[in-house]
């Protein structure tokens, strides 16, 4: 990933306060950080940077591990899959789950997460979108490169 250090001093600012909020007991605090809901939106050209996002999730857990944010991380992609409506938020989920299965599989994840759980999610949430053809098609494409990548 090549990223500006602009964009992660900003994510890095967003996550700093969602993961505050967080704390305080909102589960979905990161939710509009993981999606750039205004005014939470790292951008360049206009268009969200997940990447410059969970490299600031992993900037601030290597600083301190025992401030649970890779909690805060799982516990916003899991509120991601509640609230998932389009195949935008679905590639958003994959792009974040794709980027953390890679960096555990190859040893230099600072954290881990729960995909058998996150996973799971996904997978109950399919069901609720057998009637829509594009969601659903893009839901099995996505699975499937999971499980080719990751096992999972």
């Amino acid at each position: 990933m090549n990223i500006n250090d602009e964009l992660i001093t900003k994510a890095y600012e967003f996550v700093k306060k969602a993961h505050n909020v967080y704390l305080n007991g909102h589960k979905q605090a990161y939710f509009p950080v993981l999606v750039g809901m205004p005014p939470f939106a790292v951008s360049d050209n206009g268009g969200h940077n997940p990447d410059a996002v969970l490299i600031a999730i992993y900037k601030l857990h290597k600083e301190n591990n025992d401030a649970k944010y890779n909690d805060g991380f799982q516990d916003g992609l899991l509120s991601l899959i509640e609230r998932l409506s389009t195949v935008q938020s679905l590639l958003v989920i994959y792009t974040y789950l794709n980027y953390q299965l890679e960096y555990e599989d190859k040893g230099i994840a600072t954290f881990t997460v729960d995909k058998d759980l996150i996973v799971n999610k996904l997978k109950e949430k399919m069901d609720s979108f057998k009637d829509n053809k594009e969601m659903y098609d893009c839901y099995i494409n996505i699975l499937g490169k999971l499980k080719e990548k990751y096992n999972v």
